[in-house]
């Protein structure tokens, strides 16, 4: 019996509707048992969900299919804030589950989970709360052994500041909450390390094989990632009562069109939903 997966497409998915038409042949596809939820009026081959409202509505309806049951994974295409009444798929998420979500992104070499997400960088510091370290620790760590198949994960916490703040000169986050926190999930069995220097924990973590990294800022974390596999590289909300993964990518507006976007992250996001699934069924 092939997985029940919810696949989202609303009106400003832009490229979305070119990536899933070339996507609808492939081998990794027709392994799903995928229903599309949409609101846009295209004749699209399969299962469709046609939800005459807006887009945010198309999301909370797959959501709530994934709660009852329906479907036991979603698989989001991007779409625009304004599209979704200025908020984005993990507040949309948070909110319909009663959870603390974490943005979570896989690809091959890195693993990497964010313990802010979109704000500006000039508010990061202060968003560094012990409780939302240790949410993405905690979620982070359960993910892995849930979706991954990790039985003791190794995870790396990057620190926040140039050389870790060099005991202060020109940072305290690392002495004032890093550490404490980092300690704090040390002594409940989580096999976690650091903070080490921005500029070398992607390079240690390669190394030494750590299972995930611990990135306290969107771009801190994406930008080793995307460098290393922009097409081989998912999202995965963790957290949340059911899987949630998403392509790795935006709306591409200069595509659209052009027959030029390429499926490969929406494929890649596809096979890690399907192994995700494995494993948890063994979880």
């Amino acid at each position: 019996m092939k997985p029940k997966i919810a696949v989202t497409l609303c009106k400003e998915s832009g490229v979305g509707k070119e990536i899933l038409e070339k996507s609808y042949n492939t081998v990794v596809f027709k392994k799903a048992d995928i229903t599309l939820f949409t609101n846009i009026k295209k004749p699209f081959p399969g299962k469709i969900n046609f939800i005459k409202e807006n887009s945010q509505k198309v999301i909370e309806k797959a959501i709530q299919s994934c709660l009852k049951k329906e479907n036991q994974a979603l698989l989001t295409f991007p779409t625009t804030k304004e599209d979704l009444g200025g908020v984005g798929h993990t507040e949309i998420l948070a909110t319909q589950t009663n959870s603390k979500p974490t943005m979570f992104f896989t690809s091959p070499h890195l693993k990497v989970a964010l313990v802010t997400t979109h704000i500006a960088l000039k508010n990061v510091a202060s968003q560094l709360t012990q409780e939302k370290i240790i949410t993405t620790i905690e979620n982070t760590h359960r993910g892995l052994q849930k979706y991954f198949g990790i039985k003791n994960p190794l995870l790396y916490l990057c620190g926040l500041n140039p050389h870790c703040g060099e005991g202060g000169l020109f940072g305290n986050e690392e002495e004032k909450t890093l550490k404490p926190t980092l300690s704090l999930t040390q002594k409940k069995g989580i096999k976690i390390f650091g903070p080490f220097s921005p500029d070398t924990i992607f390079f240690k973590a390669l190394e030494n094989k750590a299972h995930a990294v611990i990135s306290l800022y969107h771009d801190q974390g994406l930008i080793p990632l995307k460098t290393l596999s922009f097409f081989d590289s998912c999202g995965v909300t963790l957290g949340l009562p059911f899987l949630r993964t998403t392509v790795d990518h935006g709306t591409a507006p200069d595509l659209i069109g052009k027959n030029m976007a390429n499926p490969k992250s929406f494929l890649y996001a596809l096979k890690v939903t399907l192994e995700a699934l494995k494993n948890e069924s063994n979880f």
